[in-house]
């Protein structure tokens, strides 16, 4: 099968378009350049996510998901494309051997891409073996490596008495169980050298090479306290690919924690040493939200932007660009889906993934996006489009007291209203007025019809309710007689409905059609009816609020009021000026 998502990180165009065979989709993200083939001789740099969250999300409070809701997670990397999943502590417990299995059952009966599924084990020949028994394809099992675990872990005199004896025991044993795992059928053995962000560096060189040459084939480089900033760690990843002789013999691999907040930079920065070192492959081990032990680890999501928008630091004369196997389109579900499973919220202001990263208020940045759009160029601010990482659509103008005159108009046309430049002067007083009563929340655009059906008093394209008459009833079928007029014109429809009133607006809407066969192509809901007295007693008036939308098209909301003496009537004419604004509206739209 040609690999998920082949030319992701090339970054050709924005387009999304199918590729053949199941699960596979060529997915371009980036800035916009003219199209290129690659040619003999270029390589895409392999980047290879593996999840943890099934082993690390059990270490955080509250982060435990429910065996159900592990394999609904499972199933959405799955369906993501993710290349590999660590999917727990397979000897730490009979009921996380029992969850492992699940999982394993799961992924095997998956007809598209499957990922290598690993477990973790400490170096303990019973561990490894559960592991297997877990059905896993990849044995993981890690060994403390730094000075300060060491004189934690290592006390007894069982592992030596000196520095260099304990070293020389973790060595040793490390090899010992790599060569135990690979002679259990494992497809690939993966060992990480605990701690070795504070590693002694000749030491934990000297540890990969042994476990290399022993057949480890995936070596994974924790920074386990989360420390490191700035290059320090990129600079780690530097030396061991220049320090270690057969270091090409496997696959290196960065495990991040964000105790410093420095975790996706971390990776990021390793992921870049390795690049410059040649390195034809490379994986990061991360979770969707970030979730983990203590302040958590490597977000997948920030890693995956990254990867696709830094097109200038991705490329080198040996690279044209980076592979990765997962589509983004799945970022955002997955991390809702995390937060909706453990009781959680997905902060606004989340990378990638926070809902304020497809919204745009100010006003200077909402003129020019607008024009940008109006141009067909790219965006000026947003670097990468929210679309194209699950959400629900690309850059939103939302219409907030930070907004401006552009925005609102182009708001209007979007739903429909042409005004005057008056008007929208009016309009826009009165929208910044409410914001500002919200405490500068977002104005909706139901909120805004509201304003400007008050302040544009004239209802274009009138229809007229000169007769109306309703029935219903127990054990009738509600039915409905209207006449509408237009410019003098009239035309008499009947109609059954659900009630009276809902036979009532059926009826004007078969008049409205007779009269405008556009409003044939519109499907039109009821979003909303409301009827009030005016004032106290028998003789009083009836206010009738109507508003309705259009079904393909949640923004397109249009709402008519009028009062009567008679309900029936109120009703059918609110419905038909709700009609009028949808009308105009149509006809704006084709011009």
């Amino acid at each position: 099968m040609t690999p998920f998502l082949t030319k992701l990180a090339r970054f050709r165009t924005r387009s999304v378009s199918g590729g053949e065979g199941k699960g596979e989709v060529n997915i371009f993200i980036g800035y916009q350049l003219p199209n290129q083939s690659k040619t003999e001789g270029e390589k895409l740099m392999r980047v290879i996510l593996n999840d943890v969250y099934l082993r690390e999300g059990a270490q955080v409070e509250g982060a435990v998901m429910t065996p159900e809701d592990q394999l609904r997670y499972v199933q959405l990397l799955l369906e993501g494309g993710i290349d590999s999943i660590e999917i727990g502590f397979p000897s730490s417990s009979p009921e996380q051997l029992a969850d492992c299995q699940k999982i394993v059952d799961l992924v095997r009966k998956w007809e598209g891409k499957k990922p290598l599924l690993s477990g973790l084990a400490i170096a303990m020949k019973d561990s490894i073996q559960a592991v297997r028994d877990a059905g896993c394809d990849v044995c993981h099992f890690y060994i403390p490596t730094s000075n300060e675990l060491m004189d934690a872990q290592f006390r007894d005199s069982k592992y030596g008495n000196t520095k260099e004896d304990k070293q020389n025991w973790i060595v040793e044993t490390a090899v010992f169980m790599v060569k135990f795992a690979l002679s259990l059928g494992f497809q690939k053995v993966e060992f990480s050298p605990e701690d070795a962000a504070r590693a002694g560096r000749d030491f934990l060189c000297r540890l990969v090479e042994a476990v290399i040459g022993a057949g480890a084939t995936i070596v994974n480089i924790p920074d386990t306290t989360g420390l490191r900033i700035g290059n320090e760690f990129g600079d780690l990843i530097a030396h061991i690919f220049k320090t270690v002789p057969n270091i090409q013999q496997a696959v290196v691999s960065v495990h991040c924690h964000n105790d410093s907040d420095h975790s996706t930079n971390n990776a990021l920065q390793a992921l870049l040493a390795a690049k410059a070192a040649g390195a034809e492959k490379f994986r990061i081990e991360g979770t969707f939200f970030g979730l983990g032990e203590r302040s958590g680890m490597t977000k997948h999501e920030a890693v995956i932007m990254n990867i696709l928008t830094r097109r200038d630091v991705m490329e080198d004369d040996r690279f044209i660009g980076m592979e990765l196997g997962f589509n983004p389109m799945f970022c955002y579900k997955i991390v809702h889906f995390i937060a909706h499973a453990l009781g959680m919220s997905v902060p606004r202001q989340w990378v990638v993934v926070g809902d304020q990263n497809a919204l745009c208020s100010a006003g200077t940045h909402q003129s020019i996006e607008i024009k940008a759009g109006e141009q067909g160029s790219e965006s000026p601010y947003y670097s990468w489009n929210p679309a194209k990482f699950g959400h629900e659509k690309g850059v939103s103008i939302v219409i907030d007291q930070s907004s401006g005159r552009k925005a609102l108009a182009d708001r209007l046309s979007t739903l429909g209203y042409q005004v005057s430049a008056k008007q929208l002067s009016e309009i826009y007083q009165q929208v910044m007025k409410l914001s500002e009563s919200k405490q500068g929340r977002q104005v909706s655009d139901k909120e805004i019809v509201a304003v400007v059906q008050e302040i544009v008093k004239e209802i274009p394209n009138r229809m007229l309710v000169t007769h109306c008459q309703a029935i219903g009833g127990l054990g009738t079928i509600p039915m409905a007689a209207v006449i509408l007029q237009v410019n003098g014109e009239p035309v008499q429809k009947t109609a059954a409905g659900d009630g009276p009133y809902d036979a009532l607006m059926k009826a004007v809407q078969l008049a409205a059609e007779y009269f405008f066969p556009v409003l044939l192509q519109a499907k039109v809901v009821l979003d909303d009816w409301q009827a009030s007295a005016v004032s106290k007693g028998q003789e009083t008036l009836a206010d009738v609020y109507t508003r309705i939308r259009l079904a393909n098209d949640g923004n397109r909301i249009f709402s008519g009021r009028s009062t009567s003496m008679d309900t029936n009537q109120a009703t059918a004419q609110s419905f038909a000026n709700c009609l009028s604004w949808l009308l105009t509206a149509l006809e704006n739209s084709a011009k």
